[in-house]
């Protein structure tokens, strides 16, 4: 295989990203579920998408109740996350995401693709899980597709 210069530094090890888990309704069900659990889906917590700062501002995943949601994988590179300039929304803009996006789908698709506004607005909680020096490539080669190939068994 060969990477570009870029990847083959983040391969290296050169550069540090951050590993998260995102969390968002699955729309009716979401809203179904929060009805039979007597909430309100605008129960949900307000997110200070303006606000320079860490993921910290961010809610966490709740486990007092459960509710089927969609989740997702993200990294973001560590130069970004801690750049104290950038908002939590351009933060997440620059991330880079996974995420199985049904049976009916193409082998690529949620593979290592960056959300826009409206998905990141969904977003409910996210979940820190690591750190990663991995590029891109690497992580969908070692891990995406084998997880999409067990869920498309399933």
């Amino acid at each position: 295989m060969d990477f570009g210069q870029e990847e083959r530094s983040i391969w290296l090890g050169e550069a540090s990203r951050s590993v998260w888990i995102a969390s968002a309704p699955l729309d009716l069900s979401y809203k179904l579920y929060m009805k039979a659990l007597g909430k309100s889906p605008s129960d949900t917590p307000e997110i200070p998408w303006d606000a320079s700062g860490e993921f910290d501002l961010l809610p966490k995943m709740p486990t007092d109740y459960i509710v089927p949601r969609h989740m997702a994988l993200f990294v973001i590179d560590d130069d970004v996350y801690y750049d104290p300039e950038l908002t939590i929304m351009e933060k997440l803009q620059e991330a880079v995401f996974w995420e199985h996006t049904g049976s009916g789908s193409s082998e690529s698709d949620g593979m290592a693709k960056r959300w826009d506004e409206a998905a990141i607005l969904k977003i409910l909680a996210i979940e820190p899980v690591g750190d990663t020096s991995l590029c891109n490539e690497i992580i969908s080669q070692r891990c995406w597709y084998h997880l999409r190939e067990a869920a498309v068994q399933d």
